[in-house]
């Protein structure tokens, strides 16, 4: 081979490992299959990783350990919900129904391990948002399941469910 060609092997190959998501770029997934210590050093806990071919020159990349961002938890609208009555979610999921007479319920105490779950029973699309993480929009006549767990992303309190059907916008407790 030549020594251009082998050039420009090694600078793709650096490309692509640079590109890899942190996911990927884990030392186990970079180390070479046909090395002869089976990825032994990698394995060991190694701040870098060896890639050769057979006839080139050995590189070696750098690995940095990646833990996720902290999610920033959706701030409470209020401590207290404004709806004198509030319904207790049952199940996984914490139901809002959205028909011609409004959302039902009005008000609707929810715990950290469920998910939100709306049903559109209108003749029109309702366009639903939850802070910044949930948003969606439903056709008529379909339900949907949004977004993880409420404790993942909501802080405690009063959130409004702002949605377009109607005035005023149903509100979720979390405790």
């Amino acid at each position: 081979m030549t020594r251009g060609w082998k050039l420009a092997r090694r600078i793709v190959v650096t490309l692509l490992l640079a590109t890899l998501s942190p996911a990927c770029a884990t030392p186990d997934t970079l180390e070479d299959p046909r090395a002869s210590d089976g990825g032994a050093a990698a394995s060991a806990g190694s701040s870098s990783t060896t890639y050769s071919s057979p006839g080139s020159e050995t590189s070696s990349v750098p690995t940095i350990p990646v833990s996720p961002p902290p999610v920033a938890l959706t701030p409470a609208d209020s401590d207290t919900p404004a709806a004198s009555i509030c319904a207790e979610a049952q199940g996984p999921y914490g139901i809002f129904m959205f028909d011609e007479f409004g959302s039902d319920p009005r008000c609707l105490i929810v715990t950290a391990d469920q998910q939100l779950k709306v049903v559109n029973k209108t003749r029109m699309t309702v366009q639903v948002d939850l802070g910044p993480q949930v948003s969606t929009r439903l056709r008529p006549g379909r339900e949907m399941v949004l977004g993880p767990r409420f404790g993942d992303y909501l802080a405690r309190g009063v959130h409004f469910l702002e949605e377009s059907a109607f005035e005023g916008d149903p509100e979720i407790w979390f405790k």
